[in-house]
């Protein structure tokens, strides 16, 4: 998957990740965004990344 935009934030305790910045946690399901099959969701409690060189 190419992610051409994204909604990363801390909301409500947890993280939230999203393949669009226009995704809407309040409210995930009203998101017409999933009733398009466009876009998918984590909530998470913890996040890690690493650096890789390229």
């Amino acid at each position: 998957m190419i992610f051409f935009s994204c909604y990363l934030a801390l909301h409500k305790e947890y993280i939230v990740c999203a393949g669009n910045d226009c995704f809407d946690p309040d409210n995930p399901c009203g998101n017409k965004l999933l009733d398009d099959g466009m876009i998918s969701f984590i909530v998470a409690d913890n996040l890690r990344w690493s650096f890789i060189e390229s």
